[in-house]
């Protein structure tokens, strides 16, 4: 299967590369590079393959097209540089939602990466913020393993509790 036949099978709104890789011959590169054509929202790569200097800058390249809000990049060991190069990218998209795990890339970075996306969803009403359309609302529903739920912020629990969602 290629890369197209998958996003065409299992739709490009949200991405796993866990998904993506058990069943599409691709590498995690390569699936990056590709995401670039289609409108990608919550991406996971969780692998250390991200780490590697040009998966990393792809990565980033695909962030900052600025389609993604929700991030998790797991358990990869990003060094100094490359934390750094992740946030400028990440302030300059539409990330809201985020993980990385503190234990590979310091407390320090993970406050720093939370503050930023918090920031970013109180200043901003993204694709996020539920109420748009059903489809919409069932993309932020499949928003999982962040740090932060879209579905806990207050707008999206009021929509909720409404009898929505």
């Amino acid at each position: 299967m290629t890369l197209d036949d998958y996003i065409h099978l299992f739709g490009c709104d949200v991405v796993r590369w866990a998904h993506v890789r058990a069943r599409v011959n691709t590498s995690l590169f390569d699936m990056l590079q590709q995401l670039q054509q289609y409108d990608v929202q919550i991406l996971y790569t969780n692998t250390e393959l991200v780490t590697t200097p040009r998966t990393f800058d792809a990565l980033c390249e695909l962030v900052s097209k600025g389609t993604v809000w929700g991030l998790n990049i797991g358990e990869a060991e990003l060094d100094a540089q490359q934390c750094q190069s992740l946030y400028t990218c990440v302030a300059h998209s539409n990330v809201a939602f985020m993980f990385i795990d503190a234990v590979f890339v310091g407390n320090s970075e993970v406050k720093r990466f939370k503050t930023l996306i918090q920031q970013r969803r109180r200043q901003t009403r993204g694709r996020w913020t539920m109420g748009v359309t059903t489809d919409q609302d069932a993309i932020i529903m499949r928003c999982r393993n962040m740090w932060f739920a879209p579905w806990s912020l207050g707008r999206n629990k009021n929509f909720l509790a409404r009898g929505h969602g």
